[in-house]
Protein backbone atom coordinates (compact mmCIF):
# COMPACT_ATOMS: atom_id res chain seq x y z
CA UNK A 1 0.00 0.00 0.00
CA UNK A 2 1.50 3.71 -0.63
CA UNK A 3 1.67 6.10 1.56
CA UNK A 4 2.15 9.73 1.54
CA UNK A 5 5.86 8.93 2.18
CA UNK A 6 6.39 5.51 -0.25
CA UNK A 7 4.27 7.04 -2.81
CA UNK A 8 7.36 8.49 -4.95
CA UNK A 9 9.44 5.62 -4.64
CA UNK A 10 7.28 3.89 -7.54
CA UNK A 11 8.04 7.50 -9.57
CA UNK A 12 12.05 6.73 -8.85
CA UNK A 13 12.41 9.04 -5.62
CA UNK A 14 16.26 8.76 -5.05
CA UNK A 15 17.60 7.66 -0.99
CA UNK A 16 18.32 10.98 -0.01
CA UNK A 17 14.87 12.66 -0.64
CA UNK A 18 12.81 10.18 0.48
CA UNK A 19 14.80 10.26 4.03
CA UNK A 20 14.28 13.76 3.92
CA UNK A 21 10.72 13.50 3.18
CA UNK A 22 10.58 11.23 6.46
CA UNK A 23 12.47 12.99 8.33
CA UNK A 24 9.42 15.58 8.91
CA UNK A 25 7.46 13.28 10.57
CA UNK A 26 10.18 13.72 13.65
CA UNK A 27 10.32 15.80 16.55
CA UNK A 28 12.60 17.88 14.93
CA UNK A 29 10.89 18.32 11.35
CA UNK A 30 7.26 17.85 12.77
CA UNK A 31 6.65 21.11 12.04
CA UNK A 32 7.01 20.89 8.24
CA UNK A 33 5.07 17.35 8.45
CA UNK A 34 2.22 19.23 6.17
CA UNK A 35 4.55 21.22 4.23
CA UNK A 36 4.74 20.12 0.55
CA UNK A 37 7.26 17.13 0.01
CA UNK A 38 9.05 19.51 -2.46
CA UNK A 39 9.57 22.34 0.42
CA UNK A 40 13.03 22.48 0.58
CA UNK A 41 13.97 21.66 4.73
CA UNK A 42 16.32 24.65 5.72
CA UNK A 43 20.02 24.29 7.27
CA UNK A 44 19.35 26.11 10.08
CA UNK A 45 16.61 27.22 12.22
CA UNK A 46 15.42 30.72 13.57
CA UNK A 47 13.64 31.12 16.73
CA UNK A 48 10.75 32.79 16.30
CA UNK A 49 10.56 36.51 17.22
CA UNK A 50 7.01 36.07 19.73
CA UNK A 51 9.17 35.54 22.76
CA UNK A 52 11.39 38.41 21.63
CA UNK A 53 8.82 40.77 21.09
CA UNK A 54 7.08 40.00 24.06
CA UNK A 55 9.92 40.22 26.28
CA UNK A 56 10.85 43.55 24.80
CA UNK A 57 7.00 44.73 25.66
CA UNK A 58 7.35 43.32 29.50
CA UNK A 59 10.95 45.09 29.59
CA UNK A 60 9.28 48.58 28.43
CA UNK A 61 6.09 48.00 30.42
CA UNK A 62 7.98 47.33 33.63
CA UNK A 63 10.43 50.58 33.03
CA UNK A 64 7.00 52.32 32.82
CA UNK A 65 5.52 51.12 36.12
CA UNK A 66 8.37 52.18 37.91
CA UNK A 67 8.58 55.42 36.76
CA UNK A 68 4.81 56.22 37.52
CA UNK A 69 3.75 58.93 39.66
CA UNK A 70 1.72 57.91 42.59
CA UNK A 71 -1.23 60.43 40.76
CA UNK A 72 -1.28 58.10 37.44
CA UNK A 73 -1.02 55.13 39.23
CA UNK A 74 -4.23 56.11 40.93
CA UNK A 75 -5.73 56.87 37.99
CA UNK A 76 -4.89 53.56 36.46
CA UNK A 77 -5.95 51.72 39.54
CA UNK A 78 -9.48 53.44 39.09
CA UNK A 79 -9.34 52.70 35.36
CA UNK A 80 -8.51 49.08 36.24
CA UNK A 81 -11.35 48.67 39.14
CA UNK A 82 -14.20 50.44 36.16
CA UNK A 83 -13.08 48.24 33.66
CA UNK A 84 -13.03 44.72 36.12
CA UNK A 85 -16.47 46.12 38.26
CA UNK A 86 -18.23 46.38 34.19
CA UNK A 87 -16.91 42.60 33.35
CA UNK A 88 -17.69 41.48 36.84
CA UNK A 89 -21.47 42.85 36.71
CA UNK A 90 -21.42 41.48 33.17
CA UNK A 91 -20.54 37.89 34.00
CA UNK A 92 -22.97 38.21 37.02
CA UNK A 93 -25.64 39.15 34.94
CA UNK A 94 -24.91 36.32 32.36
CA UNK A 95 -24.98 33.46 35.06
CA UNK A 96 -28.32 34.97 36.21
CA UNK A 97 -29.87 34.74 32.88
CA UNK A 98 -28.20 31.00 32.14
CA UNK A 99 -29.50 29.83 36.06
CA UNK A 100 -33.18 31.65 35.06
CA UNK A 101 -33.20 29.11 32.00
CA UNK A 102 -31.68 25.87 33.77
CA UNK A 103 -34.30 26.30 36.50
CA UNK A 104 -36.91 27.01 34.06
CA UNK A 105 -36.02 23.65 32.60
CA UNK A 106 -35.36 21.90 35.08
CA UNK A 107 -38.91 22.77 36.58
CA UNK A 108 -40.36 21.47 33.42
CA UNK A 109 -38.40 18.35 33.75
CA UNK A 110 -39.28 17.56 37.35
CA UNK A 111 -43.13 18.19 36.03
CA UNK A 112 -42.70 15.63 33.12
CA UNK A 113 -44.22 12.46 33.47
CA UNK A 114 -42.25 9.85 31.53
CA UNK A 115 -44.39 7.64 29.62
CA UNK A 116 -42.97 4.06 31.07
CA UNK A 117 -41.02 3.00 34.15
CA UNK A 118 -38.23 2.67 31.95
CA UNK A 119 -38.32 6.59 31.51
CA UNK A 120 -37.87 7.03 34.47
CA UNK A 121 -34.02 6.61 34.71
CA UNK A 122 -34.28 8.87 31.57
CA UNK A 123 -35.51 11.79 34.24
CA UNK A 124 -33.37 11.04 36.54
CA UNK A 125 -30.57 11.64 34.24
CA UNK A 126 -31.80 15.28 33.11
CA UNK A 127 -32.99 16.26 36.39
CA UNK A 128 -29.06 15.83 37.59
CA UNK A 129 -26.98 17.18 34.05
CA UNK A 130 -29.13 20.27 34.72
CA UNK A 131 -28.43 20.67 38.64
CA UNK A 132 -24.61 19.36 38.12
CA UNK A 133 -24.95 22.46 35.16
CA UNK A 134 -26.36 25.27 38.01
CA UNK A 135 -23.54 24.05 40.46
CA UNK A 136 -20.66 24.43 37.91
CA UNK A 137 -22.00 27.44 35.38
CA UNK A 138 -24.01 29.81 38.18
CA UNK A 139 -22.31 28.65 41.24
CA UNK A 140 -19.27 28.99 43.23
CA UNK A 141 -17.60 32.03 45.37
CA UNK A 142 -14.54 32.25 42.81
CA UNK A 143 -16.16 35.16 40.93
CA UNK A 144 -15.91 37.97 44.01
CA UNK A 145 -16.53 41.12 42.76
CA UNK A 146 -13.64 43.43 42.34
CA UNK A 147 -12.66 45.92 45.28
CA UNK A 148 -10.68 49.47 44.57
CA UNK A 149 -6.66 48.76 45.40
CA UNK A 150 -5.18 51.10 47.49
CA UNK A 151 -2.33 52.73 44.86
CA UNK A 152 1.04 51.18 46.30
CA UNK A 153 -0.66 47.91 46.67
CA UNK A 154 -2.07 47.97 42.88
CA UNK A 155 1.38 49.65 41.64
CA UNK A 156 3.05 46.82 43.43
CA UNK A 157 0.99 44.34 41.81
CA UNK A 158 1.54 45.45 38.55
CA UNK A 159 5.40 45.38 38.81
CA UNK A 160 5.35 42.06 40.32
CA UNK A 161 3.05 40.89 37.13
CA UNK A 162 5.42 42.58 35.18
CA UNK A 163 8.61 41.00 36.80
CA UNK A 164 7.14 37.67 36.32
CA UNK A 165 6.43 38.28 32.70
CA UNK A 166 9.91 39.61 31.88
CA UNK A 167 11.44 35.93 33.49
CA UNK A 168 8.66 33.77 31.98
CA UNK A 169 9.91 35.69 28.55
CA UNK A 170 13.16 35.44 29.15
CA UNK A 171 13.39 31.79 29.86
CA UNK A 172 10.90 30.95 26.73
CA UNK A 173 13.22 32.69 24.56
CA UNK A 174 16.39 30.56 25.73
CA UNK A 175 14.27 27.62 25.24
CA UNK A 176 13.31 28.20 22.18
CA UNK A 177 16.77 29.38 21.19
CA UNK A 178 18.02 25.91 22.38
CA UNK A 179 15.22 24.26 20.54
CA UNK A 180 16.33 25.42 17.08
CA UNK A 181 20.38 24.86 18.28
CA UNK A 182 18.97 21.63 18.27
CA UNK A 183 17.34 20.75 15.37
CA UNK A 184 19.69 22.90 13.60
CA UNK A 185 22.35 20.26 14.62
CA UNK A 186 20.22 17.14 13.86
CA UNK A 187 19.47 18.54 10.09
CA UNK A 188 23.30 18.98 9.57
CA UNK A 189 24.13 15.38 11.17
CA UNK A 190 21.24 13.73 9.22
CA UNK A 191 22.56 15.72 5.72
CA UNK A 192 25.91 15.30 6.62
CA UNK A 193 25.31 11.65 6.58
CA UNK A 194 23.55 11.62 3.59
CA UNK A 195 26.60 13.07 1.99
CA UNK A 196 28.69 10.34 3.01
CA UNK A 197 26.57 8.30 1.46
CA UNK A 198 26.59 9.45 -2.05
CA UNK A 199 30.36 9.09 -1.47
CA UNK A 200 30.20 5.33 -0.61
Amino acid sequence: MLTGYTAKIKDGIGFEKFVLQCARAFGTLVTMREDSVDAEIPDEFQPSDYYQKALIKAQAGLMKAKKLTLKDAARRAEEDYQNNLEKYEKRSAEKRDLKNKYTIMLGKVKSWQPPTPDHFGLKSFMIKQIEKSIDFDCGGNYDKPPRLKMVHEWLQEQINNLLRDVQYYSEELRKEIERCNERTSWVKALKNSLSLNKEN
